[in-house]
């Protein structure tokens, strides 16, 4: 009989299981950020599958690349908050990917922790 595969989460915050909508762009080609045609032909779309103050797990269009450094725009669900943060690709399988918030501007990251707090949590993480 196969023995199920055991995992040991290394989450320091919980995840809000929530599908938001985000816009995302390499940002180690120069010439993107200068040509905004250029920028509009190479963003990529996805959505959250779940989300906490240090990282979020996509659905994306495209696989990404392990390593691979992107801006995105988180669109919150109140239509209004749009949180813009740099995450690294820590993991990509498929149309999948894992990724760790390298940096937010504070009022982004407050905007973050008041959106998540009213979000309903996973089973993985610490409950707070």
């Amino acid at each position: 009989m196969p023995r199920p595969k055991l995992s040991v989460e290394r989450r320091s915050d919980h995840r809000a299981l929530v599908k938001i909508p985000v816009k995302f762009r390499p940002v180690d080609d120069d010439k993107v950020l200068q040509d905004i045609e250029e920028w509009r032909n190479t963003r990529q779309n996805g959505y959250t599958l779940d989300v906490s103050c240090s990282g979020m797990q996509l659905a994306v269009d495209r696989p990404l690349k392990q390593g691979s450094v992107l801006k995105f725009d988180l669109y919150l669900l109140d239509q209004v908050t749009i949180v813009g943060v740099f995450a690294r690709v820590v993991w990509s399988r498929g149309g999948e990917a894992g990724l760790h918030f390298l940096m937010m501007k504070p009022k982004c990251l407050e905007a973050l922790k008041h959106f998540l707090a009213k979000a309903p949590r996973d089973h993985f993480g610490p409950k707070t």
